[in-house]
């Protein structure tokens, strides 16, 4: 676990708003707010909003979570309240036909941007409080 510098979970993207993405997770780790800041404005990602006081709800609910409970810095990538707004959440009729590939693809860049920035930091985030 050590050497693990962050752990960076994404579910349930490519659904609503093309240009928005909820990321949770600086609540608990000092510094990744201004990493979600730098990596919307490295190689453009076409996300204009990042919530990240919005599902703090979902916190515990994903694989990231154990990470978090390690003492392993971690964020968690997704899209709202996913029942209310995802009416396929965890069932059959969560299709392919209804991703939008282009938001995919916005959400995935974002991701690498913010990987990119902590792995290329001097130091390793610290530790979540």
């Amino acid at each position: 676990m050590s050497s693990i510098a962050a752990m960076l979970n994404v579910d349930m993207i490519g659904r609503l708003e093309e240009d928005e993405v909820y990321v949770i997770g600086s609540h608990v780790n000092k510094g990744f707010e201004d990493v979600l800041k730098a990596a919307k404005k490295l190689k453009p990602t076409q996300i204009k909003k990042v919530f990240t006081d919005k599902g703090v709800q979902f916190w515990t609910r994903s694989d990231h979570f154990n990470f978090h409970e390690k003492g392993v810095p971690a964020l968690f990538f997704f899209e709202g309240a996913i029942e209310a707004d995802n009416p396929d959440y965890h069932v059959f009729t969560d299709t392919v036909d209804k991703l939008s590939t282009t938001k995919m693809a916005r959400i995935t860049r974002f991701m690498f941007n913010t990987a990119w920035l902590i792995a290329n930091e001097p130091e390793r985030p610290p530790a979540p409080h």
